[in-house]
C-alpha cells in the first residue's frame, strides 16, 4: 500500500513540475543545439554557423543572428517559425532531450577573464574590487 501511494505521489509531482527553461517547447530529431557556459564562444559559433546556413548575400550581425540560431528561453516564437534543421543556442549543461549537440568547452581561466572584462564594461567608472 505504501509503495502504491509513493508511486501516485511521484506521478502527481511530475505533472506539476515547472517547464524546463533549457528546453524549447518542441524538439525535433534534426535540431542541433549549440551548448556552452557563458563567455565560452557560443556567440562566435552561432555567427560561424549562421553564415553557413543563411541565404546568399545576407550579412549576419548581432541584430539578426538570433533569426538563424535563437536562444532557448529567449526566442521561443522564432523557434516555431524556423525551417528545419534548426540551430538552437543554449547556455546550459547538455540535456538528454537534445538530439544533436555541439558542446563548446573553454578553459575556465579564460572564461573568468572574459566574464570579468564583459562585466567591467557595465560598471560605473571608478568601481574597484579591493
Amino acid at each position: 500500500m505504501m509503495t502504491t501511494l509513493t508511486h501516485r505521489l511521484a506521478s502527481l509531482l511530475r505533472l506539476h513540475q515547472p517547464v524546463n527553461p533549457d528546453l524549447p517547447r518542441r524538439i525535433f530529431s534534426d535540431d542541433v543545439f549549440i551548448v556552452s557556459s557563458p563567455k565560452s564562444g557560443n556567440t562566435w559559433a552561432r555567427f560561424l554557423l549562421a553564415n553557413v546556413i543563411c541565404p546568399q548575400g545576407t550579412t549576419i550581425d548581432f541584430h539578426n543572428v538570433s533569426q538563424f540560431a535563437p536562444e532557448v528561453g529567449r526566442h521561443e516564437d522564432l523557434l516555431a517559425s524556423l525551417p528545419r534543421p534548426r540551430l538552437i543556442k543554449a547556455h546550459a549543461r547538455r540535456q538528454e532531450a537534445y538530439p544533436r549537440t555541439v558542446y563548446i568547452v573553454r578553459d575556465g581561466r579564460d572564461v573568468y577573464a572574459s566574464y570579468f572584462h564583459h562585466q567591467h564594461k557595465t560598471l560605473p567608472p571608478g568601481t574597484t574590487f579591493g
